[in-house]
């Protein structure tokens, strides 16, 4: 059973335990004798953080001492650890057997207010792209500033997009870019959804990529940013559905949905998504993860006015950034289709990407 996904069974009238390790593993449940003491499982394991124990609510579960005397849900506690947040030097090696590594990061708009502005976070952005070097990386919130400031000097990468075709007069906020050296674009397309046409440019866009280094092999990558309400979120994860299953029929290639979608896991949306396309959040598929923590760290959580407009795209204080572990829950999604085989999962907090934007960077690597 995995955590943030399936809910925990209907009381059976026996004594069930769960140990949630809280980083995307499965739940390990067993059914002990009221009164009796429980057995402690193996030491869960999340990169970049410190096991601190299984806790129930805000008490430390002693395994010497406490009890159980009915259904008891243990969550594992995490700490950062020391260098949780330095760049890690490794960040390029791929795991093992896997040849794609698809990424999916909202880069902050600036047009909202120009707080902050492009300018001083685009060699940022820079950075985290050449070290974690993904074949194909799923933007948010492109707005035409990051466009002319990227095509300008973006290394080896380049928009499928790259005439920043319009979707009805608007600016394609949610885009695609691609390393050159290592996938040739196929083909791509853009669909505005139908609720709530804006500006903002509420769209999805698709890409097919050809591997350089096994031609033949074909992959598809979308990039999608859903709205702020859980309602027209319902309405843009069935459209959004009817998209792909056309895709999925025509194409028949594996398929890596990358985006904001403003939808927790176990929200309407989110169900919905997954009910109309049988897609598999990677944290919850991939076969070993990384880092499992919040993807959206706005502010220092003080809600004030000075956290909102100086400096609020970092993730804070360390008292805030510790409430972003203590949940899987996730805003940024890497979807993958059934027959899409993911290897890794990972967030990527450096302090870097945190300086970067209000979003962490999540990616996966995977095998097609």
């Amino acid at each position: 059973m995995l955590s943030g996904e399936t809910a925990m069974p209907q009381d059976n009238g026996i004594t069930d335990v769960y140990f949630d390790p809280m980083n995307g593993s499965a739940v390990y449940s067993y059914q002990p004798q009221d009164g009796s003491l429980l057995e402690e499982p193996e030491e869960p394991v999340n990169r970049g953080l410190v096991f601190d124990g299984w806790y129930v609510g805000d008490k430390k579960w002693d395994f010497d001492v406490d009890t159980v005397t009915g259904d008891t849900t243990l969550k594992a506690k995490w700490r950062f650890s020391d260098n949780a947040f330095d760049n890690d030097p490794n960040a390029s090696v791929r795991t093992e057997n896997s040849n794609v590594r698809v990424m999916s990061f909202n880069i902050l708009a600036s047009d909202w207010n120009n707080n902050p502005p492009v300018k001083d976070r685009e060699d940022l952005f820079r950075d985290v792209i050449a070290r974690y070097a993904p074949d194909v990386v799923g933007m948010q919130e492109v707005n035409a500033e990051w466009y002319e400031t990227l095509k300008a000097d973006f290394g080896t990468y380049r928009f499928v997009n790259e005439k920043n075709n319009r979707i009805r007069g608007y600016v394609n906020y949610s885009t695609i870019a691609y390393n050159t050296e290592t996938v040739t674009l196929v083909k791509y397309g853009q669909t505005a959804f139908t609720v709530n046409m804006n500006k903002n440019c509420r769209n999805l866009m698709w890409a097919i990529f050809e591997l350089k280094s096994d031609p033949g092999k074909r992959f598809m990558v979308t990039s999608t940013h859903w709205d702020l309400t859980s309602e027209r979120r319902v309405a843009e994860a069935i459209e959004m559905g009817g998209i792909l299953k056309i895709l999925e029929q025509w194409y028949k290639i594996p398929m890596f949905c990358t985006g904001d979608y403003n939808a927790r896991e176990g929200s309407d949306e989110y169900k919905t998504f997954v009910e109309c396309t049988s897609f598999k959040s990677s944290k919850f598929c991939a076969e070993n993860r990384g880092l499992v923590a919040s993807s959206s760290h706005l502010g220092d959580g003080t809600g004030t006015a000075e956290d909102y407009s100086s400096g609020y795209w970092k993730l804070g204080v360390a008292s805030y950034r510790q409430k972003c572990i203590n949940t899987i829950n996730t805003i940024d999604h890497i979807f993958a289709s059934p027959d899409a085989n993911v290897l890794y999962y990972d967030t990527v907090i450096d302090e870097t990407a945190l300086e970067a934007s209000d979003h962490c960077p999540i990616y996966i690597d995977a095998v097609i």
